[in-house]
């Protein structure tokens, strides 16, 4: 287990010590603004939670974390992204993850390098493997999810592959907890920057998705986030 990157826990292997995106040397603004977005992306959006590593419960419990594997991302996002980043040094592993072993190294110098050295100028590789398996390149963007929104947008994850079931609940949920995630669900404050269709949505969907919630801890307090007037990028 990892004390996230900033500030969350992750379920990667810490050699080490704590993760640190810059590591290598200081990011430039826009491009941590980026990781900050996929931090708060990670921590507060209940829809990822449809990609849940573990659909059995006993795994996702023994794992001690949230993991997600093949959430889809936008093509442009991911690409907006690798431009913002690509000429600041990161450390990566030979799979190109920033969780392999070689960054929790006490020397992992050699595994700093730039984005563009790291992923052979391809915004793809890049989306494919900073975060290891976690999330994919998504060239129809219909079925695929943005990590930041305007501020009091309605968040337009909510609309990408509605068909899409959540995993089962787990036992170690109580009814207490999903009642309380629903009712806040359906505040009447979020009510009204949702348009008709979602709010139906949630009504019919409000169990599964409070389910969710709580199964993986989203609770959004990665440094930054709470401050942030949006989640758009820097610039």
């Amino acid at each position: 287990m990892a004390e996230g990157r900033l500030g969350v826990v992750r379920g990667v292997r810490e050699p080490g010590g704590s993760f640190d995106y810059q590591r290598c040397g200081p990011l430039s603004p826009k491009c941590l603004d980026f990781f900050i977005n996929e931090e708060c992306f990670y921590e507060c959006d209940v829809n990822i939670g449809k990609f849940r590593r573990y659909e059995n419960c006993e795994q996702f419990l023994r794992s001690g974390s949230l993991e997600v594997k093949d959430v889809p991302i936008k093509a442009s996002y991911c690409n907006e992204w690798y431009e913002a980043c690509k000429d600041d040094t990161i450390c990566a592993g030979p799979n190109g993850s920033i969780f392999e072993d070689q960054c929790f190294l006490d020397d992992f110098s050699e595994f700093c390098k730039t984005v563009s050295e790291h992923f052979s100028s391809d915004p793809a590789e890049f989306c494919n493997k900073t975060f290891g398996d976690a999330f994919f390149y998504e060239p129809n963007e219909n079925n695929a999810y943005t990590m930041w929104f305007a501020k009091g947008a309605a968040n337009p994850n909510d609309w990408v592959l509605p068909w899409k079931d959540y995993p089962p609940r787990c036992d170690f949920h109580t009814e207490e907890d999903t009642a309380s995630v629903c009712a806040a669900a359906l505040s009447p404050a979020k009510q009204d920057s949702y348009k008709g269709v979602a709010v139906a949505a949630i009504v019919l969907s409000c169990i599964t998705m409070a389910l969710s919630i709580v199964m993986f801890g989203f609770v959004c307090n990665v440094p930054g986030c709470s401050k942030r007037k949006s989640f758009a990028p820097v610039g």
